[in-house]
């Protein structure tokens, strides 16, 4: 027989509570449990569970319903231990005195633009040797950093790309995994930068499967990818495990795939969580030459079309120097140098889309690991990417503007490919080769080669380390299709053999470009990955944790424009000039063009370069730490006018006293 139940029985109007449970007096099925005297219709009985539908159907009964088990409600869980840095100089050290100077001393500015968790009592300078955004007075002011999470049970994998010379681990970082001060865990002080042998998950190449054997994982790029990721000091993620692998001969980019999915499917419940350790795929790699592989002449453009803005037609008397047109449709001009009779051109360009003989096809050539990287988001394994270091311009392929926008011209005009020097190194300056277009008519600029245009992807650009004139790093890829904007040149960053040695015996560096911005916003969605975790029993998918991280994100980058676009100089002239116009924060080193495509001076990674947002969403990651939004506690509430929510920070002058209290 089962147990008996308790059933809330409510009575019709004007039934009698005695009356109506005297008439159960001889059945045996019921039992008064409480007459609730001060709820006059209703009483509470405990019966056989097989009579419930006798009592519903009785003629004085309005409703008669069992009592669910009622449990505690869910408790909201103990956060971890509070890990905190005291007395750190904000921006990194000097190798002028670093001699007598603790390197552990120091805190990247990535702690202190990018969340809430540090004290300081002046404003925080640059470092002084940055070329590009030297802004500040030093690095001086001390300050405290904390924080709750620290990304505990996050696996970082990243995904290493040639180098300039070769991509294999150095023989010079044997033990480097063990033994700098960075890659240890800050409470228990075990190692977290871990190699892995790669062999049993699908990788043949030494750089993959050696490196447990050779006591080596690192190369100088890997080695600071780990630092502004998962570093003690230099990371967000500083209780992150980081893991390498190498694309290399046989080992390609599906390879890798693959291999990251082999190895997370085959980790172990952790007893802690209950769950699989999550991993996060981080690509460091990109491809330079693709993002301007084929370049038009302005002049020979006789439309321009996008899904909003409708088609835009060549003025009979030609473009003339108003090229915004173009720009507004996120389209770059760019000078040409035409190698066959060194004349100077504005040019707009599109990506490496070739495939087979014709010169491009927009719905091909997108690189066959897009599928790979889209299977690692449906196994709930996030993959934070760029466009890379070439300053190319894109949009997500699910975007309208994929296919929507794009440019016409006639039959047979002069095209300019671009591709690498004959030696292949991405350090080495561009080729320019002279092609006819054929047949090809429609130009389609925003779709990108390769990774850039997953809409399954976190993509990345790189933002410069200043308070004042935080601009995208001048070399980053940018655009719609970006998520979020990641910290760039001169981040704090642990040093291999080439490093500062400091007085505490370690070496200490700073990290740039794209490569140094995805780690940066991977450190920190390690964090989230964490809370979300401990707060609701699970980690974020791919697609949550974008959600997360743009929500989190602040609006503090800068835009400015390179050129008055509707205005522009004569493409070649004179003050366009060899270094930066004096109002953009400084000179370029090796007097490098900053809006040029030429044979005999781009260098392909990070020789394009510019400063114009083109449609960069403002998304600034950043880790909000205290766990809740610190926009709405900014200044005391109104005593007037609209009292809840408060008004966010950004919405308001920050010298107004209009209707808040200072």
């Amino acid at each position: 027989m089962e147990d008996p139940v308790f059933v809330d029985v409510e009575l019709k109007d004007g039934v009698d509570q005695n009356s109506f449970v005297s008439e159960f007096d001889s059945v045996s099925e019921v039992e008064l449990s409480n007459l609730l005297s001060e709820i006059p219709n209703f009483v509470v009985l405990k019966i056989e569970k097989t009579y419930l539908s006798t009592l519903q159907s009785h003629s004085s009964v309005k409703t008669a319903q069992i009592e669910s088990i009622a449990t505690d409600e869910v408790t909201y869980p103990s956060p971890s231990a509070r890990f905190t840095l005291t007395n750190k100089s904000a921006g990194g050290g000097s190798s002028s005195s670093a001699s007598s100077t603790n390197a552990e001393d120091y805190i990247s500015l990535q702690h202190y633009h990018d969340s809430d968790l540090i004290t300081t009592d002046s404003t925080i300078g640059n470092h002084p040797n940055d070329d590009f955004y030297n802004t500040g007075s030093g690095v001086n002011t001390q300050g405290d950093w904390s924080s709750v999470y620290m990304g505990r049970y996050v696996d970082i994998v990243s995904i290493e790309g040639v180098g300039l010379s070769s991509n294999l681990p150095d023989a010079t970082y044997d033990g480097y995994h063990l033994n700098h001060p960075d890659c240890k865990d800050p409470i228990d002080n075990s190692v977290k930068t871990i190699p892995v042998n790669w062999s049993s998950h699908g990788l043949v190449t030494s750089a993959n499967t050696d490196q447990v054997n050779f006591n080596r994982m690192f190369n100088s790029h890997a080695f600071s990818t780990a630092s502004v990721s998962t570093g003690k000091f230099c990371g967000f993620a500083k209780r992150a495990k980081f893991h390498v692998m190498y694309l290399n001969g046989a080992d390609g980019i599906t390879d890798c795939c693959n291999a990251v999915l082999s190895w997370h499917n085959a980790k172990p419940v952790e007893s802690a969580t209950g769950l699989k350790r999550a991993t996060l795929v981080c690509t460091e790699w990109h491809h330079p030459v693709t993002n301007f592989k084929f370049s038009i002449k302005v002049e020979d453009v006789l439309s321009v079309t996008d899904p909003t803005g409708g088609t835009t037609t060549r003025p009979s008397g030609g473009w003339g120097s108003d090229l915004t047109p173009f720009v507004s449709r996120h389209i770059l001009p760019r000078m040409l140098l035409d190698p066959t009779n060194s004349q100077w051109h504005w040019v707009v360009s599109v990506h490496d889309l070739e495939y087979g003989s014709s010169i491009h096809d927009p719905t091909n050539g997108q690189g066959s690991y897009r599928s790979s990287f889209t299977t690692l988001a449906n196994n709930g394994i996030p993959v934070i990417g760029s466009l890379g270091n070439a300053g190319g311009v894109f949009v997500k392929d699910t975007d309208a503007r994929s296919l929507g926008t794009y440019f016409d011209t006639n039959s047979n005009v002069t095209v300019y490919e671009f591709g690498y020097n004959s030696s292949g190194l991405q350090s080495d300056p561009g080729t320019l080769t002279v092609r006819n277009s054929g047949s090809v008519t429609r130009w389609y600029p925003l779709r990108p080669y390769g990774l850039g245009g997953n809409g399954n992807t976190i993509d990345v650009a790189a933002g410069g380390n200043s308070e004042t004139s935080s601009t995208l790093d001048h070399y980053s890829s940018r655009g719609p299709g970006m998520d979020l904007i990641g910290r760039g040149s001169s981040t704090w960053s642990a040093g291999g053999p080439s490093g500062v040695l400091y007085q505490d015996g370690y070496r200490w560096t700073y990290y740039g470009g794209t490569s140094c911005a995805k780690p940066t916003v991977a450190g920190k969605a390690a964090c989230y990955m964490e809370k979300h975790q401990q707060l609701n029993g699970t980690y974020p998918t791919p697609a949550e944790l974008r959600d997360i991280l743009i929500a989190e994100s602040r609006p503090t980058n800068v835009h400015a424009e390179t050129v008055t676009w509707d205005n522009v100089p004569t493409a070649g002239d004179s003050s366009m000039g060899n270094n930066r116009p004096a109002d953009h924060f400084g000179t370029l080193s090796g007097g490098r063009l900053y809006l040029e495509i030429n044979q005999n001076r781009t260098h392909p990674n990070g020789g394009c370069v510019y400063i114009d947002h083109m449609g960069t969403p403002n998304n600034q990651a950043f880790f909000n730490a205290k766990g809740y939004n610190r926009e709405q506690t900014y200044k005391e509430r109104p005593r007037e006018g609209v009292m809840y929510p408060r008004p966010r920070k950004f919405d308001l002058d920050i010298n107004s006293t209009d209707s808040v209290s200072n």
